[in-house]
């Protein structure tokens, strides 16, 4: 696993449960390593990969609790935490463009890991 735990707690300072924790870390990992092209080896970059998990995670639960609720999350903060749900179809962007955005908050553009071939990378 990129990020365990202990790091989302101690180091990213994140609230997930304990029983939530473990299982959204893992499918936020195949997320990283999907929106990487499994590029994820040079250790120079592993706090920041580590950092891009833990945010992915919370986004994988965020997105869980929203379906299970029957709306899709819109929008995320993490400072003076905030949410909003969408009820309808009507999403702008895919959960795969969401967690892309978010894992680039962490991740250097420099770094190459988020380049997926087209202009622009």
């Amino acid at each position: 696993m990129v990020a365990d735990k202990e790091f989302y707690y101690f180091t990213y300072h994140g609230k997930l449960s304990e029983a939530d924790v473990e299982g959204c870390l893992a499918r936020a990992e195949y997320m990283l390593h999907s929106l990487t092209l499994d590029r994820l080896q040079d250790e120079t970059l592993a706090k920041c990969v580590r950092m891009a998990h833990c945010a992915l995670a919370d986004a994988q639960h965020a997105q869980d609790t929203a379906v299970l609720a029957g709306g899709k999350v819109t929008s995320e903060s993490v400072g003076k935490w905030s949410r909003s749900i969408q009820q309808d179809d009507e999403q702008s962007g895919s959960f795969e463009r969401r967690c892309l955005r978010i894992a680039a908050q962490y991740i250097p553009i420099r770094s190459g890991l988020l380049c997926r071939g087209v202009s622009g990378c």
